[in-house]
């Protein structure tokens, strides 16, 4: 059997979409690093978070740096309060039975006029074995000609040593171009030495 040159053109493009698409995904899944404390569990609730944390992270899984008020959509620094220095501790605190209040403490010990809130039984938040987890609905929709779905999760731990550890994992499979597929799966863990 004899293939014609349009059925070769088109197994060709097949081919080349397969292979972009492998190049174009990433999955990047580290387990919890061993050198670090070992976190802690507790059976049917979450653990009490209350405690002042530095606000920058350690970093497994991620260039760069992460600070725990970006979690809270805070950044480290604020243009209007450039003189009190940058974010430098987060305090959580809790409030009430489910929930905890967020607050983040400026390089000259100032409180931020930030302030957040979890709720350990949210709409999207959640205690598993002593974690505490938000995991927001995924997100589907369109942008920059990319077409596809995303979701995210957040877990809360607490570590021997009084730590907080973040683990978060992204995925999303968006069509580039409304064409392409690309899958990314990504584990990032962030641990938070008490301050």
């Amino acid at each position: 059997m004899k293939l014609k040159k349009s059925n070769i053109f088109i197994l060709f493009v097949i081919f080349l979409l397969i292979v972009i698409s492998f190049m174009t995904s990433k999955i990047s899944l580290p387990d919890y690093p061993a050198e670090w404390p070992s976190r802690l569990t507790v059976k049917n609730d979450c653990q009490d978070f209350s405690g002042l944390y530095s606000n920058e992270a350690r970093v497994l899984g991620y260039s760069g740096k992460r600070y725990l008020s970006w979690v809270f959509s805070v950044p480290p620094t604020d243009f209007f309060q450039q003189a009190k220095g940058s974010i430098t501790s987060v305090r959580f605190q809790k409030s009430d039975q489910n929930k905890y209040r967020i607050r983040f403490y400026y390089s000259d010990k100032s409180e931020a006029n930030n302030l957040s809130e979890i709720d350990t039984k949210g709409d999207y938040s959640y205690c598993d074995n002593g974690d505490l987890v938000i995991a927001y609905p995924p997100s589907v929709g369109t942008s920059h000609g990319a077409y596809g779905k995303w979701t995210e999760e957040t877990r809360f731990s607490k570590t021997s040593d009084g730590s907080l550890v973040i683990k978060k994992s992204l995925t999303s499979l968006v069509a580039l171009f409304y064409f392409i597929p690309t899958y990314t799966n990504q584990i990032v863990w962030e641990l938070y030495k008490p301050y």
